[in-house]
């Protein structure tokens, strides 16, 4: 299987996304996303499959069931949220109703939170159902370049955030996450901001749960932003990551 390079990766994932432009619908991008998705999902596929990876990687931990990280903020593009909305309108009514109704919950819990804060939370993703993830398919690129071979550090990090931070600087705590699919994955996401800048989108950073929301309960919207008719509302950016410095000093 082939493995892309990095700035392979990168390029390919911006001219399969700048397809659905320069006159974006819902449909076009969501199809051209899903390429990128298929794209940096075998790029990864080949990565751990050689043999180089394999002798030198400690196993992978994360499987079905096991959801400690997705207790925090994460972070999405414009198309990324765009998708997972009409992944939650294709539902059937009741499935959909049910994520609706979690998503809402969340954010009102959740809005405006910085990252710090948010973690402190320990509030799972409104997709987290079961342990496992209910939009799998169309899961983020920061969720999919997220792989652990370490289940303790995982769990360490989400009971006491700041403990698993001093702990490592000690070297008393190994850092668990994988830099390689963190690398594939980003060079996709990279490709697709590449793709949205040249067609004049602006690179909003949006957070997962108030950005789905707001596309959810005004689907209307999902055109708008892509057309750059609307904005997303503020409460949808990601706060300033300079604030948990900032709270530090007063």
């Amino acid at each position: 299987m082939f493995a892309p390079t990095a700035g392979f990766l990168l390029d390919s994932a911006a001219q399969t996304m700048s397809e659905a432009f320069p006159k974006p619908t819902v449909a076009g991008v969501t199809a051209a996303l899903d390429r990128v998705f298929a794209m940096a999902d075998q790029s990864w596929d080949a990565t751990r499959s050689s043999v180089s990876f394999r002798l030198n990687t400690p196993p992978m931990a994360c499987k079905s069931g096991c959801g400690w990280c997705c207790h925090q903020q994460v972070g999405i593009s414009v198309v990324e949220a765009v998708r997972i909305a009409v992944h939650i309108a294709a539902l059937p009514a009741d499935d959909a109703a049910t994520i609706t109704t979690r998503l809402r919950e969340l954010d009102a819990k959740t809005n405006r939170l910085t990252t710090s804060k948010r973690a402190k939370a320990k509030l799972p993703c409104a997709f987290l159902q079961d342990g496992s993830c209910s939009i799998y398919t169309v899961r983020p690129f920061r969720c999919r370049g997220l792989i652990s071979v370490d289940v303790g550090f995982c769990v360490a990090s989400f009971e006491d955030e700041a403990a698993a931070r001093a702990r490592l600087e000690k070297g008393e705590l190994r850092p668990a996450f994988l830099g390689a699919p963190q690398h594939v994955y980003d060079q996709a996401l990279n490709g697709v901001l590449k793709a949205l800048h040249f067609a004049k989108i602006a690179d909003y950073g949006l957070e997962l749960t108030a950005a789905v929301r707001e596309l959810v309960d005004q689907p209307k919207r999902m055109a708008d932003w892509l057309r750059q008719r609307a904005a997303p509302k503020s409460a949808a950016l990601i706060p300033d990551p300079g604030a948990d410095l900032k709270g530090q000093f007063r």
